[in-house]
């Protein structure tokens, strides 16, 4: 049996695959979506960590500045 992050992991991967495949592969109109794949996979240890400007995500503003 799955445990929800697991779950929650592939969720991420078909929800990524699936906008791909409606946008006619241009990855530029599913960034978000690969932006929060990456992440999860960060999240559970399944990649490096890495900053996401490293991976060509900009850095979100703050309120703190």
């Amino acid at each position: 049996m799955f445990s929800y992050s697991v779950f929650w992991f592939f969720q991420e991967k078909k929800d990524y695959i699936n906008c791909l495949k409606s946008a006619g592969h241009k990855s530029e109109n599913c960034r978000h979506l690969s932006k929060k794949y990456l992440e999860c996979r960060m999240e559970r240890n399944l990649m490096a960590k890495q900053d996401m400007s490293e991976l060509g995500f900009a850095r979100e503003a703050t309120n703190e500045e």
